[in-house]
């Protein structure tokens, strides 16, 4: 099993299934938050990547649209580069790989062949941080990123915002917004932005 981990993950990412069980240990303390010994562990760099992909569509010649559902209505228009970027700047707007907060995240990591990838999971049992659990999906065979998918939490007044993120290389990316206000129900909307797809 570990030798199998250690084909499958990329040498320079340094991740081995021995590095993963010594470093993700928690350390032990009652009543408090975990804090994980993960000095050494390369997280995957999400935020490079999602920097990198959104430069690369905002400066190509894409047709680039936005389709939205709320309230049982779905709405279509088209975006031009800035609001693209405003868009999309939620994907880049938080970071679990942060030395500040990089030891609240426990990460996981291992060969899922029922959907065909390599699968690199972070989760915290820290509220407070915003990134409370993140997915990166690789191609087992060319290393590259297939998926990235984020659960962010804000607090805004009396209320919870949840947005759930998928960035689909190359192609698209989804935000669900759940917010969850005291009293109330929980409202939704979704968004998928499309540039290179259907």
């Amino acid at each position: 099993m570990m030798k199998m981990v250690r084909m499958l993950v990329p040498a320079c990412m340094g991740i081995s299934l021995i590095v993963a069980m010594a470093c993700n240990s928690p350390a032990k303390q009652p009543g408090t938050v975990p804090v994980y010994h993960n000095d050494s562990v390369k997280f995957y760099p999400a935020q490079q990547f999602l920097r990198s992909q959104i430069a690369a569509i905002s400066t190509t010649p894409y047709y680039i649209y936005k389709i939205t559902e709320h309230d049982g209505r779905r709405d279509s228009i088209a975006l031009n580069r800035q609001e693209f970027l405003a868009e999309t700047a939620i994907f880049t707007s938080f970071s679990f790989e942060d030395s500040t907060v990089k030891k609240y995240y426990k990460e996981t990591v291992f060969a899922d062949q029922s959907i065909n990838s390599i699968t690199m999971d972070y989760t915290t049992r820290n509220a407070a941080l915003p990134v409370q659990s993140a997915v990166v999906l690789l191609d087992p065979e060319s290393q590259k990123v297939k998926r990235i998918m984020m659960d962010i939490s804000e607090a805004a007044g009396d209320s919870v915002v949840t947005h759930k993120l998928v960035w689909k290389t190359n192609e698209s990316c989804t935000i669900v917004t759940l917010v969850e206000r005291k009293g109330a129900s929980v409202s939704s909307q979704s968004a998928r932005i499309v540039w290179n797809g259907n």
